[in-house]
């Protein structure tokens, strides 16, 4: 008998140590049920075990209650040792002339989730989980109809500073009346991976989303991989991360006005760039270690404004010169920092990426737009018009030098039709490298309100 109760004290105390061990990496706040999957505790006995053991670690002062979600479930954060309060990470100085600084202001920036291992109510527990800890971006790759549930979208309504990335594929089951209720939330993007083969089902898909976007002023991306976007521009995620079931990725980033810092010489443009990242660096790398969040990855992004490409005066050589210099530049200095991490005792991994300023997310005193959009009526002008097919081949030759490419946003200024589309996105991902193509149906003009309204909303 006493063996026995020895026993049974001994498994509570083992269970007890894997739950401390389990919460003390998940992303701060967290779900009862995220726990749950995570110990693989499936019975309701096991259930109520596990409520058992967080109860009396709230009562030890070790959790402390964070919230209720939609459903009343409990969410807990570790409760930090009132001896030792987490440390403010040093402030930056302030941004003047060509270069701003934009130090992570959240513990992630971008969150991805994999829907295809989770069922509706897991998605929407994580979801609340990644709006709480993300800056501004969330990717939801491998939706289905059974996922967006009213507590889904509504999640979508309460956080317009989010920018939800909803990637579709030929496997993507959605009805119309679902895809128009993502299609009129302005926080929402719709972005579609093209098949290597004609198929059916992504020619449905297509045709349907271009009668519903075009009723509804949206508009849609085609990228393969898929990669969060949101209102500062494109987010980079790790290719070999890209199928887990959750990702997070912390941020910073180096807004560069090209313009005013292409009036120094390449080497002064250089030093300038390289003398700003080790100060973000230093920064983020503090902020890293006392944030209640497992982060593992830090990007950081050089986000160029106004780089040149679309304007008429502009060199694509020059400028295709000097970033590709600067890539090979900011990819040495990454390496060498991530080894000294790693032999630190410090398994983060750390990646520089040149990126795309937009213009909604321009600092005060950037310089005005140049470029010109790319406004088309039919497929004809792809075809024929000299000054798109210039512009096109010119982004083709520079964007490759981007990580993940930049966008090349089309407008529709008159109605398509739906198979002129498919024609369209066919010619395009055939005859130029584009990774990110967006069709838009609208006119430039018309998006001053999502722009205004991105703007009222952001953090």
């Amino acid at each position: 008998m006493i063996k026995n109760s020895q026993n049974y004290s001994q498994r509570v105390v083992n269970f007890r140590e894997q739950v401390v061990q389990v919460i003390s990496r998940l992303p701060q706040p967290f779900s009862t049920s995220r726990v749950q999957a995570e110990l693989g505790l499936t019975t309701p006995s096991q259930r109520k075990r596990l409520r058992y053991h967080l109860d009396r670690l709230e009562e030890e002062g070790i959790l402390q209650l964070s919230h209720r979600g939609i459903r009343g479930e409990k969410y807990y954060q570790l409760r930090k040792p009132p001896a030792t309060p987490p440390q403010a990470p040093p402030s930056l100085p302030s941004s003047e002339g060509p270069i701003s600084i934009t130090p992570r202001t959240h513990p992630a920036d971008s969150i991805q989730l994999n829907a295809s291992r989770l069922d509706p109510l897991s998605l929407t527990s994580l979801l609340e989980e990644a709006v709480n800890s993300a800056h501004d971006a969330i990717l939801i790759t491998s939706i289905q109809e059974k996922h967006i549930t009213p507590a889904f979208t509504t999640l979508i309504d309460l956080h317009p500073q989010h920018t939800f990335t909803i990637h579709l594929t030929s496997q993507t089951q959605l009805t119309d009346d679902t895809l128009i209720r993502l299609a009129r939330r302005k926080n929402v993007h719709l972005l579609i991976s093209q098949p290597t083969q004609p198929n059916p089902t992504y020619h449905e898909l297509v045709t349907r989303l271009v009668k519903i976007l075009q009723q509804h002023a949206g508009s849609m991306s085609i990228h393969t991989p898929p990669h969060p976007l949101s209102y500062p521009g494109r987010y980079g995620l790790y290719p070999s991360i890209q199928d887990d079931t959750l990702t997070i990725t912390t941020h910073g980033a180096l807004l560069i006005d090209y313009p005013r810092l292409a009036e120094a010489s390449y080497h002064e443009m250089r030093q300038a760039i390289l003398t700003q990242l080790k100060k973000l660096f230093t920064h983020t790398l503090r902020s890293t270690l006392i944030t209640p969040l497992h982060v593992r990855r830090v990007i950081h992004l050089i986000r160029f404004w106004n780089y040149g490409i679309k304007e008429e005066e502009s060199d694509p050589e020059s400028i295709a010169a000097f970033l590709s210099s600067m890539r090979d530049e900011l990819n040495a200095y990454a390496h060498a920092q991530e080894i000294i991490l790693k032999s630190s005792g410090m398994p983060l991994a750390y990646q520089t990426m040149l990126s795309v300023l937009f213009d909604q997310a321009k600092p005060p005193g950037f310089t005005q737009r140049r470029f010109t959009p790319i406004r088309i009526t039919s497929l004809k002008q792809l075809l024929e018009d000299e000054t798109v097919k210039r512009k096109l081949r010119e982004k083709e030759r520079v964007t490759s030098l981007f990580t993940g490419g930049d966008r090349t946003r089309i407008f529709h200024t008159t109605p398509a039709n739906p198979d002129e589309v498919l024609e369209e996105i066919r010619f395009l991902t055939s005859s130029y490298a584009l990774p990110i193509i967006t069709i838009a149906f609208t006119t430039p003009a018309q998006h001053a309100p999502l722009t205004q309204y991105l703007k009222q909303h952001a953090r």
